[in-house]
């Protein structure tokens, strides 16, 4: 039986959209509903494939992008010849989401999930957000006085991450960058993967953030535990040429980053070079 795909397309772009009416017509046989799909065909730009991989996760599918926006970071080329012979042939990258729960000003609960990064940031007002983190089992907490805090995946270390100053991160390594966003107090780190962060706002009225999760403005919040879930996963499907894109990019930033020990790993018995590589 040959393979099933779902089309999932950036409803705001014009090119998705005409691509999506093509593969529909050229691939009709191979067209299913989600739930019936064998993977998703995400079609626009890197946002587009994140709200495919949250379907991904959903529905237990794997994501399978083409770039029809601009950076591309987590798609293939796009290409409409020979589409499921080349989903069929695509090395899947396992992701485990960034997940965040947090307390909202009126007490309700949220919870976001992410694949680059979830960050708290001030918005609505000119003061500066001051921020209280713990990370789970570790001596030490860290204070955060500036615009926001952010945590990323190593994928998600090359966006607004690497914007604010925070540390690049190979693909493969089982650690997170963990960024204090415009700060007079606070420092970019790496940390372990398996890191719970706990954040507290100081004053969150009159110095509110708001949650965000990769593309989703969540709201004002007062409190927020932020954690990988390596209880769930989705699989993300890249062909060969994008995979040795990926690993000279990887290269590359290991090649770059000058030696480091992080603070907070070294205070709290840890030292980075025990999470370099996967």
């Amino acid at each position: 039986m040959s393979l099933r795909f779902y089309l999932h397309a950036d409803a705001s772009n014009t090119k998705a959209l005409e691509a999506r009416k093509f593969l529909a017509k050229k691939y009709a046989e191979n067209m299913a509903p989600i739930d019936e799909a064998d993977a998703i065909i995400a079609l626009g730009g890197d946002g587009t494939t994140l709200d495919a991989l949250r379907l991904g996760l959903k529905h237990g599918k794997k994501v399978y992008g083409m770039n029809l926006g601009h950076v591309g970071a987590y798609q293939n080329k796009f290409d409409v010849q020979n589409l499921p012979e080349r989903v069929e042939k695509a090395t899947g990258v396992c992701l485990h989401p960034l997940v965040a729960t947090a307390v909202k000003l009126d007490d309700t609960v949220i919870q976001a999930e992410a694949w680059n990064e979830i960050y708290v940031r001030s918005g609505d007002n000119p003061q500066q957000a001051r921020l209280v983190g713990r990370i789970e089992g570790w001596k030490m907490p860290f204070s955060v006085c500036g615009d926001g805090y952010l945590l990323a995946t190593p994928l998600g270390s090359h966006a607004y991450n690497l914007a604010a100053g925070g540390h690049k991160l190979h693909f493969k390594e089982k650690l997170l960058a963990s960024t204090a966003i415009a700060a007079s107090r606070g420092v970019c780190d790496i940390l372990p993967n398996r890191s719970h962060i706990q954040l507290e706002v100081k004053d969150p009225v009159k110095r509110c953030v708001s949650l965000v999760a990769d593309n989703r403005l969540m709201g004002k919040v007062k409190s927020c535990d932020i954690f990988q879930d390596f209880s769930r996963s989705v699989t993300l499907l890249w062909d060969a040429d994008k995979i040795q894109q990926v690993e000279q990019k990887g290269k590359q930033t290991l090649k770059e980053r000058l030696p480091f020990i992080s603070k907070a790993l070294q205070t709290n018995g840890y030292y980075h070079n025990q999470y370099l590589r996967a």
